[in-house]
Formats: structure tokens, C-alpha cells, sequence
């Protein structure tokens, strides 16, 4: 079965965002999309606030410059624990994803996640 004959049945019309950020072709995992939104909403506009208070305070150009340094690597350090938590919290679309297509591919059962109360295994 090719690709357009399994998403024939799929209604596209929530994937709007998701085919807008996949045309850019960067970044090529799911993960890094979700990574992407969430660093764009979230961390990029307080960096941005964050300097323009320091360039318009009278705060020398040498302790801002340490001080906005110093943002930069916080902001790095909690993208990056971050994205590993992205990663465990994706385990089971990507599980998901992979008994489906094992499921279409050959027709191995799949093996689903189970015991959650969210929509993981509800």
C-alpha cells in the first residue's frame, strides 16, 4: 500500500501548521518541530525583551553584554533538557508510529501503549 493510499481516508484539515512548518524543510524530525514552536514562543521573545531592557538601561555595555551572555546559556541549557524531555514524552507517538506501520507494512498486530489515562492509551 503507497503513502497516498494509506492517507486517502486521513482528513488533513487540522494538519494545516504542521504542512506549513514541514514545507520549510527544516527541522526534518517531529521532534524538532514541536522544539522549534517551543523555543520561537517561548524563550526568543524573553531574549528579545531582555535585551532591549539592557541596551535601553544604564547598565554599562560591558555588564549588559555579560548579563545577556549569561541569558544565552540559561536559555541553551533549558532548550536542551528540554528537548530530551520532548523526546521521552514523544516515545509513544513514535511507538505508535512504528506498530502502524509494522501493521501496514506486513500486518503485525500491533503493539500499543497501554495503561495511560491520557490520549496516549486512552
Amino acid at each position: 500500500m503507497s503513502a497516498t493510499e494509506r492517507s486517502e481516508g486521513l482528513d488533513n484539515a487540522d494538519l494545516g501548521f504542521y504542512a506549513l512548518i514541514s514545507k520549510w524543510g527544516f527541522p526534518k524530525t517531529y521532534r524538532g518541530k514541536i522544539m522549534l514552536v517551543a523555543f520561537l514562543g517561548t524563550p526568543a521573545p524573553l531574549l528579545g525583551a531582555a535585551l532591549y531592557l539592557l541596551l535601553g538601561s544604564s547598565v554599562g555595555l560591558g555588564a549588559a553584554l555579560r548579563i545577556l551572555a549569561l541569558l544565552v546559556v540559561v536559555t541553551l541549557v533549558g532548550t536542551a533538557a528540554t528537548l530530551l524531555a520532548l523526546g521521552a514524552l514523544l516515545a509513544p507517538v513514535r511507538l505508535t508510529s512504528s506498530a502502524l506501520k509494522r501493521y501496514l507494512d506486513d500486518g503485525t498486530k500491533p503493539d500499543l501503549p497501554l495503561g495511560f489515562s491520557d490520549e496516549v492509551a486512552s
